[in-house]
C-alpha cells in the first residue's frame, strides 16, 4: 500500500547563532546534541524531502533602473544598495520530523565561505511540490 507524497511543509526554521566563526568541517545532518562550532540550522519537515541549502553573499551594489547591480565606474555615483550573489549550495536528504544541520562555513572539501554577511535559503522539495524559507547570518573572524 503506497500513499502519494504530500507537498513538504517547512516549519520551525531557525539557527543557533546568527553571528559565528568558521570551522573546518563539512556540513552534515546531526544526530547528537553537542554544542555547535559555527551554527546549527534546524527545520521540521512533514514529509521526507530533498533539501537544498543555497548560500548568497550580501554585497554592495548601486541602484540602476530600479535594480541593484554590481558597482562599476559608470554607476559609482548612484545610490548604494545590497544585493545577493549566489556563492554555493549543499544538497541533503531531509527526513520527516526535525532536521539539524551543523554548519561551520564549508560548502565542500575545497570551498569555504569567506567572512561576511549571507542569506541562506532552505528549499525542501519532493514529487508533490516544494517549500522555501530564508535566514541571514554573518561569519566573523
Amino acid at each position: 500500500f503506497h500513499t502519494a507524497a504530500a507537498r513538504p511543509a517547512l516549519t520551525g526554521v531557525s539557527q543557533s547563532h546568527r553571528i559565528w566563526r568558521e570551522g573546518g568541517r563539512l556540513a552534515q545532518i546531526s544526530s547528537t546534541h553537542r554544542p555547535p562550532i559555527g551554527t546549527t540550522y534546524s527545520f521540521a519537515l512533514n514529509e521526507k524531502a530533498s533539501v537544498t541549502l543555497s548560500f548568497a553573499r550580501r554585497v554592495s551594489g548601486r541602484m540602476v533602473a530600479g535594480k541593484c547591480v554590481a558597482l562599476s565606474h559608470k554607476n559609482a555615483k548612484r545610490r548604494k544598495c545590497k544585493r545577493n550573489v549566489r556563492v554555493g549550495e549543499l544538497s541533503l536528504d531531509g527526513h520527516a520530523a526535525t532536521n539539524k544541520v551543523r554548519f561551520q562555513g564549508r560548502i565542500s572539501r575545497k570551498h569555504r565561505l569567506p567572512l561576511g554577511g549571507y542569506v541562506l535559503t532552505i528549499l525542501a522539495s519532493n514529487s508533490a511540490g516544494s517549500a522555501r524559507k530564508s535566514l541571514s547570518f554573518t561569519i566573523v573572524k
